[in-house]
């Protein structure tokens, strides 16, 4: 297992991105959509119109665009990206349309271009240990691998699976929950229990609850078009 900095890590580790067509599904805020202009690329962000609104918040890294749209339903024509990103968005599609986003995410790559999916792993005593309070994924992200793992049998050949973990803090959650949760009150209990939580491990690591970080666990498959 090995340590990356942050999700940009694992599409630079891919190799030269300056002037590649990009699409980031399920972009959220769109911090890795702005990471990777600022690298060069020409990067488009799907998402509900909710999340992009907030994508908008932030000033933009260049000519970055946004479009409010689903995974199994890309708006783009036939051969058009060079690479197609789900960091942690495929889980979220319905079950039954993963193979879909998968069929999709095949069509509109150019041949040879790659697809990559970060999917999060839900270990015991990482940073799953907080996720779960607001939901336990644990069942949806093995469907969404098990979807992976068809991928083969329509065009999409499985480059490389590798298990990396990113390090986050306390504070990282906490601003989580104030992206994806807006009622206050049911945000501030998700915090509360969070924070029992977090302070049993940074009791039994003696660390403060500043300085503990977990690890945020994640399965990367990257498959390329044939």
């Amino acid at each position: 297992m090995r340590k990356i900095e942050n999700e940009c890590d694992i599409i630079l580790q891919l190799g030269e991105i300056k002037g590649k067509t990009i699409i980031d599904v399920g972009c959220g805020t769109g911090e890795l959509v702005r990471k990777l202009t600022a690298q060069g690329a020409q990067v488009t962000g799907i998402d509900t119109p909710e999340m992009l609104v907030k994508a908008g918040e932030h000033p933009p890294a260049g000519n970055e665009k946004y479009v409010s749209a689903l995974g199994e339903n890309l708006p783009f024509k036939s051969n058009f990206a060079d690479m197609i990103i789900f960091v942690a968005s495929l889980h979220h599609i319905p079950g039954p349309m993963m193979i879909q986003a998968l069929k999709e995410s095949h069509r509109v790559l150019k041949t040879g271009g790659i697809a990559v999916f970060a999917e999060p792993c839900g270990q015991e005593g990482s940073y799953f240990e907080l996720i779960r309070l607001v939901e336990d994924e644990r069942d949806i992200q093995r469907l969404a691998f098990e979807a992976i793992k068809k991928a083969h049998t329509f065009g999409m050949e499985n480059k490389t699976e590798e298990i990396i973990y990113i390090e986050r803090s306390f504070a990282d959650y906490v601003n989580l929950l104030n992206i994806f949760i807006e009622d206050e009150i049911e945000r501030s209990e998700y915090m509360q229990e969070a924070r029992k939580v977090t302070e049993k491990l940074c009791q039994a690591a003696n660390q403060t609850i500043n300085d503990y970080r977990f690890k945020s666990i994640c399965r990367v498959n990257v498959l390329q078009r044939c």
